[in-house]
């Protein structure tokens, strides 16, 4: 049966398991356990673009007015 690290307080195998103790679980480990017999996996990449583009037609907020619109 697979080890894993309690991440938080969960509720495991019919008992109240605390963050930091250690279990033998046979179930789909959800994301408040770390599987101890293989490494873990990588941290999950963000999907939020580097740059956040205006929306098409969409003039840029700090731009500058145009000069001759202030007369």
């Amino acid at each position: 049966m697979p080890n894993y690290l309690v991440l938080e307080r969960s509720f495991i195998n019919n008992a109240i398991v605390e963050a930091g103790e250690t279990v033998s679980y046979e179930g789909e480990a959800g994301s408040n356990l770390q599987a101890l017999d293989a490494p873990a996996p990588p941290a999950p990449r963000s999907r939020k673009p580097k740059t956040d583009p205006a929306p098409d037609g969409a003039e840029d907020s700090a731009a500058s007015p145009d000069p001759a619109s202030l007369v």
